[in-house]
C-alpha cells in the first residue's frame, strides 16, 4: 500500500473518531438540560462478543441495559446508557462490575428530551 493511501486512511479515521467524540459531547451537553424522570431497569446482562483481529478472534464483553420510563402517561423503553456507545470489556469481571451499577429491577434516573420523549440516556459525562 502506498504512503498516500495510508495517509488518506489515517486522515479518514481521525476525522471519523473526531466526529464520534464531538457528537457524543454535543449529546451530553444537550442532555444536561433534559427533563428527568425515574425509570426501571428491565434488562441487565453481559454478553460475549467476538472481535476479529490479529489473526485470531478474541472475545470481548458488552453490557446490555434496557430501561422503561413514563412521560405524560406513555411508557417508553430505551437501551442508551451513554452517548458514546457501549464499552467493550476485556474480562467478564469488568463487564459485570459495570452491569452491577444497573441491576435488573432497579430504579434509575432517566434524562429524556421533552421535545422527543423516546430520546433518553442514563449517564452523561460530568
Amino acid at each position: 500500500m502506498s504512503a498516500t493511501a495510508i495517509a488518506a486512511i489515517a486522515l479518514f479515521l481521525a476525522i471519523a473518531i473526531g466526529a464520534w467524540v464531538w457528537s457524543g459531547r454535543q449529546g451530553e451537553r444537550a442532555a444536561s438540560s433534559w427533563a428527568i424522570v425515574q425509570g426501571r431497569v428491565v434488562e441487565s446482562r453481559v454478553e460475549p462478543q467476538n472481535e476479529p483481529g490479529g489473526g485470531r478472534p478474541s472475545i470481548r464483553y458488552v453490557v446490555g441495559i434496557a430501561y422503561e420510563y413514563e412521560v405524560a402517561g406513555k411508557t417508553y423503553r430505551s437501551d442508551r446508557v451513554r452517548f458514546r456507545g457501549s464499552v467493550l470489556h476485556a474480562t467478564p469481571a469488568t463487564a459485570e462490575a459495570e452491569r452491577a451499577r444497573h441491576p435488573l429491577g432497579s430504579t434509575v434516573t432517566v434524562r429524556y428530551d421533552p421535545a422527543r420523549p423516546p430520546a433518553a440516556v442514563l449517564e452523561i459525562a460530568p
